[in-house]
């Protein structure tokens, strides 16, 4: 779903896991299982499991882009992402979880979500890229950032609330039943370790 089709409502994933998604939006923005996601939207409690994602900017597994909508929040929560590869080609905003957040009025909720994985682009983070008004809470990316100027973040590119969230780079990956992915789960993702 592109921005020409925002996501708007609720979606629950019920714990479900969707294997090797694809979405090759190299000559576009906002890539991601939603391409965008517009204010109020709810979407939790999903697994996605080898994911890749390319997009000239805007790309993140779950989500490309929040905006605003009309008046309320959004939500992304109880969601992994395992073994992902985003690429985020020369645009900017790529992230782990999701690319790019600019609501005007109101605020963007990432809780107890994780990532692993490869990110790779411009104002890049382990879990978001440009996280201008979200807050992320209890969350976690292992994995390997690859940036291609100064802005760039360990947890967010740039901007972000960030609280009890966790983050090592350059760590070894996790398979869908290592014991650390296992651990993460039963846990409630970013409980480990405080940031």
């Amino acid at each position: 779903m592109g921005s020409e089709h925002y996501f708007e409502g609720t979606f629950h994933g019920h714990g479900h896991k969707i294997y090797n998604m694809f979405c090759d939006h190299s000559n576009y923005f906002q890539g991601g299982l939603f391409g965008a996601v517009k204010i109020p939207g709810i979407v939790d409690s999903l697994v996605l499991i080898n994911p890749v994602v390319k997009a000239r900017g805007m790309a993140g597994s779950f989500i490309g882009f929040m905006d605003d909508g009309n008046s309320g929040a959004a939500y992304l929560k109880y969601c992994l992402a395992i073994n992902t590869r985003i690429e985020g080609g020369n645009g900017n905003n790529v992230g782990g979880l999701v690319g790019a957040t600019w609501p005007s009025n109101s605020n963007v909720y990432i809780e107890n979500c994780g990532v692993t994985g490869h990110i790779k682009g411009n104002y890049v983070g382990g879990l978001g890229g440009n996280a201008d008004r979200a807050n992320y809470t209890n969350c976690y990316f292992a994995g390997t950032l690859n940036h291609t100027n100064s802005n760039y973040g360990s947890l967010c590119g740039y901007s972000g609330t960030v609280t009890n969230c966790y983050a090592n780079i350059n760590a070894e990956l996790h398979a869908e039943n290592d014991e650390l992915t296992s651990h993460m789960l039963r846990l409630g993702i970013g409980q480990m370790l405080s940031y």
